[in-house]
């Protein structure tokens, strides 16, 4: 019973036809929302982190060079 349900024999060549273009825009469409477009989320997550990542190293860098001169100043105004 079930095996006559799902048999593609007894299908025209038309409806075979309609029947393989649905499954393959459901494999397409599974494709693109479960593998292609997470992946294309996730590489411009992480190019974004890499964009704030680089700021806050461009930030500690230039906090730690004044410091660095404050330091700097401050050794000389007690070593006069």
């Amino acid at each position: 019973m079930i095996r006559d349900l799902i048999s593609m024999k007894r299908l025209s060549k038309r409806e075979r036809y309609a029947v393989y273009g649905a499954l393959l825009a459901l494999t397409g469409f599974i494709l693109i929302q479960f593998v292609i477009l997470p992946a294309l989320e996730e590489k411009a997550r992480m190019k974004r982190m890499v964009q704030f990542k680089t700021e806050v190293l461009r930030d500690m860098k230039r906090l730690k060079a004044e410091y660095e001169a404050l330091m700097e100043n401050a050794d000389i105004s007690k070593h006069p």
